[in-house]
């Protein structure tokens, strides 16, 4: 999960939930028409950054697309860690959180992301 704000600020933002790889949170083309846009939602449940509990409350961020615009990141997976790229397709400088870790993307990282991978 990634939000929108950082530091105890983040669980206060939209967030964006994924518990899969995304190689270009640009989006990609789903056929048939379909463009798969991703953007930070204040709907979606999540892993608190602060308090440890589900849910993302603040709209500061709402609407905007994940792309090079998440500052902080909740990884709930049971397992995994979860990788955060400065560059489309997993490259570049990167950031690794945890199974149950949370915290702020490294300063090269906070709004420079453009991928997701996971080391499961």
């Amino acid at each position: 999960m990634l939000n929108y704000n950082s530091g105890n600020g983040g669980w206060l933002s939209a967030c964006f939930l994924s518990n899969t790889e995304i190689s270009n949170y640009s989006g990609h083309y789903a056929g048939d028409g379909i463009q798969v846009h991703y953007v930070f939602n204040t709907h979606q449940i999540q892993y608190s950054l602060h308090y440890g509990t589900s849910g993302c409350w603040g709209g500061n961020g709402a609407d905007q697309p994940v792309k090079n615009n998440a500052a902080a990141v909740g990884n709930n997976l049971a397992s995994c860690t979860a990788v955060i790229h400065y560059n489309s397709g997993y490259g570049g400088a990167q950031d690794k959180f945890s199974a149950g870790t949370n915290g702020n993307l490294n300063s090269t990282l906070k709004n420079e992301n453009a991928s997701q991978s996971l080391i499961c």
